[in-house]
């Protein structure tokens, strides 16, 4: 056997690029036809059924849209489904495919056989494989590489690998592996010839490679083509390399990196110019193309939490002429919150002020750092009303400024400063709560405009899929990459008098997730949550402490309520209880009617969360869930201030509970059901009189899910909780 797999490789990728191409055509077969229900490969087992259909033209119907799905699984709707007729034609050249795909796969006696079987007014279409024994690779041999002036190690396990199928595509792919490898040594024009044997008796292939290192090489001159208005002096000056300096593609992608960090770079493209085998001095190309400068984008988004939001943003990527970014938006939330009265799906905005439309306007300038180091300032101002549901409405303007620093493609940091200047609807039971200050008056002092003024620091790592290795670009029957998928960030910030600030806090969190699949159905995720904030003053601001529970949090609860909380009554709730003020007290000791309270959260200190949930794809457009969610928030870390009122410490919980989510042209439409496995609780009532005061009348016990003497299956029921929203939860 000699040659290369090159020419092998060529043909599956033709016949990859084949199989993409007719498969839409399927759908205009003739309509008399009969109806394709099902594609099945029996038989196959050295390449999946899924890898095989990619190949075939003969495609089953299918729902038109992910919006149809309900439609296409309760009935037979034309409107909603994309028939797909047989075509006989087509399914004889889909024989002669699965044939070629097999050969280059390391199957050479593979045979395959079409049938058509009919099921009611529909058929469906069979291709049984045989696949019979493969050709194996019996050994690998590199030669070559003893002649480099360093050694270079090869991974112990190459995509072609011996005792498994001789596959073209793994032979290229392990050309490719070896070149690239030589190539980060400066040494781009290396070629691996391929030769060998076959024992046919044995059915193996002994594989030799052997490579030729070529020269090494180093930068020359660049050739800059860039698009108006960016200038070639600022694509120079985001080079990673210098000419004479050795070979290194990675330096390529390194400059396409720091031009796509320009605003108004759209795309970037470093590459070497092609040369011969003897050039020791590699030609530069680097081509930028340049987005359009100005433009308008707008978004939308619905959950539990925020309802329907919507907003819009202009921007101009080259303002005043240079490469920056100046950016006007606007945007709103808990729009139809109101009139939806906190029912699905906008339960978790909550009532009483909380379901008011929340908006914001904002301008930001994106100032990239001269001289190509990726950094840049980001300088912002706003004013905006913000609803944290049953908590807290701010109403804030101010501004700021943030470093942006990316250390890697993966990881970028952030050091900035805000001043804010902050006023504070519904929240006057906080400061009842944690400072005995009940009064009205007391409590405008502490509830209108003052300074919120931190300096914070951040740092936000992900790991980028990027290509998947050889081993997995050409194993069909391996998961989609990449198989992990994880992030995470840190953030700590602190205020206090010497950043004008009327708060004095410390205040550090930090979450991260991660995903792994099996097979190419199953995902596993889990995420991790942790923070507290240490009050360095008098009072701790509602907008710094920790929240649970919620679509995006703990599911099992409503929005933020996992941790302290308490209830307020007032007016007519507060005769209806029987209870007394400004003699505080409440008649009776039974539970109190949940209908007649607000429930607030007080917050904490501190907080932990943590998830974990499977993911199983049942179609192409569902994907059901099941995950367990675990929270704990704690009031204080140290002792409580002096006139505190006494409330539970912490609150922990662990919540059950199962999902689906249903492609839709904005993501993934994700309805989770989760389970509050808590009973009666004795929680703290305060009573709001018509004055603005705040009158503690001491503990009470509540048990919304026992209420009017509530069964069995009605407690069950009162216990779950829906959640809403687009995308998946982490």
């Amino acid at each position: 056997m000699t040659g290369s797999g090159a020419s092998g490789v060529r043909v599956w990728l033709v016949l990859t690029v084949l199989a993409g191409r007719v498969a839409p055509l399927a759908a205009q077969a003739p309509a008399e036809g009969p109806e394709v229900a099902e594609v099945r490969f029996p038989g196959a087992r050295g390449l999946s059924p899924a890898f095989l259909a990619t190949a075939v033209a003969t495609q089953p119907s299918r729902c038109r849209s992910p919006l149809f799905a309900p439609f296409c699984l309760i009935g037979d709707f034309g409107w909603a489904e994309q028939t797909v007729r047989l075509d006989r034609a087509e399914v004889d050249r889909d024989v002669e495919r699965l044939v070629s795909l097999y050969r280059e796969w390391g199957y050479p006696d593979a045979t395959v056989t079409a049938g058509i079987f009919p099921e009611g007014d529909e058929v469906a279409v069979e291709f049984r494989i045989t696949e019979g024994a493969p050709l194996l690779v019996g050994s690998i041999e590199v030669r070559g590489l003893e002649a480099l002036d360093r050694p270079l190690r090869l991974p112990a396990e190459l995509p072609l690998e011996v005792g498994e199928p001789y596959a073209l595509p793994r032979l290229e792919a392990t050309q490719l592996l070896i070149q690239d490898s030589l190539a980060e040594r400066g040494r781009p024009f290396a070629q691996v010839v391929v030769g060998g044997s076959v024992d046919g008796a044995a059915r193996q292939a002994a594989v030799v490679l052997t490579v030729e290192p070529g020269p090494v090489a180093v930068f020359g001159e660049t050739e800059v083509r860039a698009d108006p208005p960016i200038g070639r002096g600022v694509v120079r000056e985001r080079l990673a390399y210098r000419p004479g300096e050795r070979f290194n593609p990675g330096a390529l992608e390194r400059t396409e990196a720091r031009l796509r960090d320009l605003p108004i770079v759209a795309e970037a493209d470093a590459r070497a110019t092609v040369g011969t085998r003897a050039d020791t001095v590699v030609e530069m190309t680097v081509a930028v193309s340049a987005a359009r400068r100005t433009g308008v984008g707008v978004e939308g988004t619905l959950s539990s939490a925020r309802c329907l939001e919507v907003g819009g943003v202009w921007g101009d990527r080259y303002f005043l002429g240079g490469s920056r970014m100046f950016s006007v938006a606007v945007g709103f939330s808990n729009l139809g919150a109101n009139a939806l009265g906190g029912d699905v799906p906008c339960g978790g905005t909550g009532e009483e002020g909380y379901e008011d439309p929340d908006y914001y306007l904002r301008a930001e300038l994106l100032q990239p750092w001269p001289g190509g180091a990726p950094t840049a300032v980001r300088f912002v101002g706003f004013y905006e009303r913000e609803s944290v549901p049953r908590a807290f409405v701010s109403r804030s303007y101010g501004g700021g400024a943030t470093l942006l620093h990316r250390r890697s493609p993966e990881m970028v940091g952030t050091l900035g400063y805000t001043a804010l200047r902050t006023a504070l609807d519904a929240a006057d039971f906080f400061f009842c709560v944690d400072t005995g200050a009940c009064s009205a008056a007391a409590l405008g002092d502490v509830t209108g405009y003052g300074w919120l003024s931190p300096v914070e620091a951040g740092l936000a790592w992900q790991r980028l899929p990027g290509p998947p290795p050889p081993e997995r670009a050409y194993a069909p029957w391996s998961p989609p990459w990449p198989v992990w998928r994880t992030w995470a960030r840190a953030d700590l910030s602190g205020a206090g008098n010497p950043t004008g600030s009327d708060y004095d806090y410390v205040r550090a969190s930090g979450e991260g997730a991660a995903t792994r699949l099996f097979g190419l159905r199953v995902e596993l995720a889990g995420r991790l949550r942790l923070g507290a904030v240490a009050d360095r003053g008098d009072v701790l601001p509602p907008q710094v402490r920790f929240y649970s529970g919620g679509v995006a949090s703990v599911r099992g609860v409503a929005q933020n309520l996992l941790g302290p909380r308490v209830l307020v009554a007032s007016g007519e709730a507060l005769d209806r209880l029987g209870c007394a003020v400004p003699v505080p007290g409440c008649a009776g000791t039974g539970p109190i009617d949940p209908d007649l309270v607000s429930v607030r959260p007080v917050g904490g200190e501190a907080v932990a969360e943590a998830s974990i949930e499977a993911r199983f794809q049942t179609t192409r457009t569902l994907r059901l869930a099941a995950f367990v969610d675990f929270g704990a928030v704690r009031r204080f870390l140290g002792d409580a201030p002096a006139g505190a009122l006494e409330v539970d410490g912490s609150d922990v919980l662990a919540t059950p509970g199962v999902g689906v989510r249903v492609s839709s042209p904005l993501g993934p439409l994700r309805i989770d059901v989760a389970y509050d496995p808590r009973g009666a609780e004795t929680l703290q009532l305060l009573a709001r009189t018509a004055a603005g005061d705040f009158v503690p009348l001491g503990p009470v016990i509540y048990d919304p899910t026992g209420a009017g003497d509530a069964g069995a299956f009605t407690r069950f029921l009162r216990r779950l909780q829906v959640q809403i929203g687009i995308g998946e939860a982490f």
